[in-house]
């Protein structure tokens, strides 16, 4: 594949912080706003002719110290970092402007209220209850607040469009970090493909439900060849809803270097785009691949003749075309045809569209987790679980104590498969798991080294020392029963595995030969 590089925009930095015309749009309204304060506060015994307009003054006072506050919060919400799901995080660390700006209104108010009691005189309120020296402490205290107040809205104001800002942000970038990749899914690891000689870093996109859309692929790609113009990026898409190979042309000319496609006999539906229409489409353009679209078609032609000896076991025995619902439902292109065929081992085939409308819901129910295996079949598992005993997401919440989860569903929720991006759902997780032991760190943290070496001997007494293999033991440490059940196959009736494909399927062709006797009248003598 070619490397197509596009150079970074002197604005592409500050972009990446927040809006920049709107930001100075709200930075000189902020501006502005502090500066009737400061001059209120300057001026304002003496623009006040008459107690009325003391009253305005104060009202537009406040006026300006609230929509101040305000305009704050629009500029931390406008950041791309608040957009990113790091609220939170800005709010921390911009808590102490709020809370200065706060304390500085109740202070204001509290000055205004004297003052205005002073010149509007009232027989419930008396001011001789407060001495002028507590009045003038009051003030004082007012007045040096307002020098907090501006410096801390400025630099607020200022701190939230500043790239710097994020840049020497250590807590900011780790925590920036983790949310990036467990939103986008993103592997970083060593390239190990020929279009590089030295040990680059290789950026990988795994979109499992082939959730991508063209004009989406292009604002992706083209965001990160512009940060990083050498650095190559690899993505890998399912062609579940048939818009596979139009995300991999809005790719390339966007500067992605590596696609992952299927050959075209086994392409399309839950599995990738396909290898011929890529091809073809970028001959004779400057993304051409240069393969050979003979060799294509012969090696297509081979897998589609190996296909037909597995036929009983396709997908699309059930399955018949892609579907862009899972836009919708996002279910990836993995499970979506193991869903599907345990939906019809289940009784529950004429109700696969109920299924894939409940899978939405399990997965909101679990806290809307990020898709993979194993993730994906817990969410799976719930959605078939609630088809099969008719119940809703409402149902769900309302009798969570007196259901029976599926076991991967329960496991899901102690934490044995690890921490989910957001946390647990409660109070949903305490009610399902019904006092089990709830795991809040990672499950092998406090696990004892296996003995690889020990396993393999257990095994070899157990069964013998001709018939375990190093991948059996593997095996053994991830699904022990079903290699037990595997090995007691294969002791009973052989290698089976070294079979013909046909044979193995099938079983050997009989013939049987009847010779008869046939004796034929002749009707004509």
């Amino acid at each position: 594949m070619n490397t197509i590089k596009v150079h970074t925009h002197p604005s592409q930095l500050q972009r990446s912080t927040i809006i920049p015309f709107r930001y100075r749009t709200l930075l000189y309204l902020n501006i502005f706003l502090l500066a009737i304060d400061l001059c209120i506060n300057a001026f304002g015994e003496y623009l006040a002719a008459n107690k009325y307009e003391q009253l305005i003054i104060f009202i537009v006072q406040d006026v300006c110290i609230v929509l101040s506050i305000t305009l704050l919060i629009v500029m931390i919400l406008t950041t791309y970092v608040a957009q990113a799901g790091l609220l939170c995080l800005l709010l921390r660390m911009f808590g102490f402007s709020m809370i200065v700006a706060c304390i500085y209104f109740l202070l204001c108010a509290a000055i205004q209220i004297l003052v205005l009691l002073s010149r509007f005189p009232s027989d419930t309120f008396n001011m001789n209850t407060f001495s002028k020296t507590e009045i003038l402490i009051l003030y004082i205290i007012q007045r040096t607040f307002s020098a907090f107040y501006y410096y801390a809205m400025k630099r607020a104001a200022y701190r939230l469009s500043d790239p710097h800002f994020y840049q020497s942000s250590k807590w900011l970038q780790n925590i920036w970090e983790k949310r990036r990749m467990a939103v986008t899914n993103v592997t970083m690891h060593a390239s190990q493909s020929g279009m590089t000689t030295s040990r680059k870093k290789e950026l990988v996109f795994l979109d499992m439900a082939g959730l991508l859309k063209p004009r989406a692929t292009k604002m992706l790609i083209d965001a990160i060849r512009q940060r990083h113009p050498d650095l190559p990026i690899h993505l890998h898409t399912h062609d579940t809803a048939g818009t596979g190979v139009a995300n991999y042309l809005a790719a390339f000319k966007a500067g992605a270097d590596i696609v992952d496609v299927a050959i075209d006999s086994m392409s399309g539906m839950t599995s990738q785009p396909t290898m011929g229409g890529v091809v073809a489409a970028l001959q004779n353009t400057k993304y051409d691949t240069g393969i050979n679209m003979d060799k294509v078609n012969e090696y297509s032609a081979f897998w589609e003749q190996t296909r037909l000896l597995y036929a009983p076991f396709e997908c699309t025995t059930t399955m018949k075309s892609g579907n862009a619902d899972v836009y919708k439902n996002e279910i990836p292109g993995g499970q979506y045809t193991n869903l599907q065929f345990q939906a019809f081992s289940l009784g529950l085939g004429s109700q696969f569209e109920n299924v894939k409308k409940s899978y939405i819901e399990a997965n909101q129910l679990l806290g809307d987790l990020i898709k993979v295996t194993p993730s994906s079949k817990v969410v799976g598992d719930l959605a078939q679980f609630m088809v099969q005993n008719n119940l809703t997401a409402k149902d769900v919440h309302e009798r969570a104590e007196d259901l029976s989860f599926p076991t991967s569903v329960v496991e899901f929720m102690q934490g044995q498969l690890g921490q989910p991006h957001g946390g647990f759902p409660e109070p949903l997780r305490t009610q399902m798991l019904k006092g089990k032991k709830k795991i809040d760190e990672r499950p092998g943290a406090n696990t004892k080294s296996l003995d690889f070496d020990q396993i393999e001997q257990e095994l070899k007494k157990k069964f013998g020392d001709a018939i375990i293999r190093k991948c059996d033991v593997m095996s053994y440490i991830m699904f022990p029963k079903v290699l037990e059940e595997y090995i007691d196959f294969k002791k009973q009736y052989g290698p089976v595995d070294l079979y013909p494909t046909r044979v193995f399927f099938v079983g050997p062709y009989t013939q049987i030969y009847v010779m008869k006797n046939i004796q034929l009248k002749n009707n004509y003598g």
